[in-house]
């Protein structure tokens, strides 16, 4: 009770003063800070704030006397420096932000104060206190000769704080051979630049060569009944079926679980860019639809493309396509002609062969319907055998430039075989 009555006179003597007294919640929201503890130069360090548990909102401020000192988050600086967080029930109640030095000119300790507030701009509990070191970045020359062992220092103290270490050791070796002529120079600057190629590759600063090989999989037997390790990345569940008019011979794969199959290229430094890729299609009765994807990244970065056949009241073909991000739908393709592709309802043993142009960012999508009873007149589509239709999407983003090809199944729900694939480049 003297706790509480000294406070109330406390306040009441403040606000005699003319100021107000900033009401700060007991509540500690902001449980831990981790992070960079120096920052060299101009590189970039990390802060992890850990928060309660059950929180669900919260706006972040960061504040530093140090102007050179940047706090980013997904790439944004926020305004005045301070972040909303909101979060689920299930998200973990942490974010990593990014912190980066400018025109460092000398070593210093400085405070970055974090403060928490709700909503209503209520203080969660105390300011933290974080102290980051900046020094600026070492200095190193070059030697101004071909001093093999100046040279070999020289990549050794740039390795400390370098990515590319070994790749700048090896560059340095190439330099002194070809200084002092030591054959074969031709195959040592030709592996040398593979090397290089397949590290830029690899981290995505360069893009693959471009793949200039016609590219083909009939499905033939194998052992394990799966499909060619060697051509595809593949869903461990989707197998090798029977193919046309049921030939145990003649095979054809059957995508009927969950997950996407690309193709594999003979090595990983190529990719596919533009290229004509046909493929039939063995229908089942009530087959409801089949997936594609095209320029794929990876098993989670692509073009989806999803064709739902016609039923015995819809009479058309239905395709759209998609871009996915990290296996999420990001938005769907432009259908510059949305004109309906007219057939009736397939059946057991039909083949539709699709052929697909892919040319810049243009999808172009060819169906041609063989019926397993190529005589059966009285079919509504025999008289659609003759020819074939077409419907082209587009990706106005220009978001995939190569990758891969291959096929989505979902869940075993909608099961369907592909009798064989062939890829033809364009020149």
């Amino acid at each position: 009770m003297k706790n509480m009555t000294e406070s109330k006179r406390n306040n009441r003597k403040a606000s005699a003063n003319g100021t107000s007294k900033q009401t700060v919640s007991p509540v500690r929201v902001l449980q831990e800070v981790q992070g960079t503890q120096t920052l060299v130069g101009s590189s970039i360090g990390h802060l992890t704030l850990k928060f309660e548990p059950t929180l669900e909102f919260v706006k972040v401020q960061f504040k530093c006397d140090n102007p050179n000192l940047k706090i980013e988050r997904n790439g944004e600086v926020g305004d005045e420096c301070s972040f909303i967080l909101e979060f689920k029930q299930d998200d973990k109640r942490e974010a990593i932000f990014d912190i980066r030095a400018r025109a460092v000119e000398k070593e210093s300790d400085e405070p970055l104060d974090i403060c928490c507030r709700d909503k209503n701009g209520k203080t969660l509990g105390n300011t933290r206190r974080y102290w980051i070191k900046v020094k600026p970045a070492p200095v190193f020359q070059p030697p101004d000769n071909f001093s093999i062992p100046a040279w070999i220092i020289y990549v050794i103290r740039l390795g400390a704080r370098s990515r590319l270490f070994y790749l700048l050791i090896i560059v340095v070796l190439v330099v002194a051979l070809f200084r002092y002529d030591v054959p074969p120079t031709n195959r040592i600057r030709n592996w040398a630049q593979r090397v290089s190629d397949y590290a830029q590759i690899k981290s995505g600063t360069k893009d693959p060569y471009v793949y200039d090989q016609a590219w083909s999989d009939p499905f033939l037997p194998t052992e394990d009944n799966k499909p060619d390790p060697s051509k595809w990345l593949a869903p461990k569940e989707w197998t090798l079926a029977n193919g046309e008019n049921d030939s145990g011979t003649d095979k054809a794969l059957k995508a009927d679980a969950n997950g996407v199959g690309l193709n594999i290229l003979p090595s990983d430094l190529y990719a596919l860019y533009d290229y004509e890729v046909s493929f039939p299609l063995n229908i089942s009765e009530n087959q409801r639809s089949a997936r594609w994807v095209v320029r794929a990244q990876s098993q989670q970065d692509y073009y989806l493309f999803e064709l739902t056949l016609p039923t015995s009241t819809v009479n058309e073909l239905e395709l759209h396509g998609y871009v996915y991000r990290n296996g999420i739908q990001e938005r769907q393709l432009t259908d510059p002609t949305p004109a309906a592709i007219g057939f009736s309802k397939f059946h057991e043993g039909d083949l539709l062969r699709v052929t697909i142009t892919v040319k810049d960012f243009a999808f172009k999508h060819e169906f041609n319907l063989g019926l397993h009873n190529e005589k059966d007149f009285k079919n509504p589509n025999f008289d659609l055998q003759a020819g074939g239709q077409a419907k082209t999407l587009t990706d106005i983003n220009n978001t995939y430039r190569y990758g891969a090809f291959g096929f989505q199944a979902r869940d075993g729900t909608d099961a369907f075989k592909v009798e064989r694939v062939d890829i033809k480049i364009l020149k």
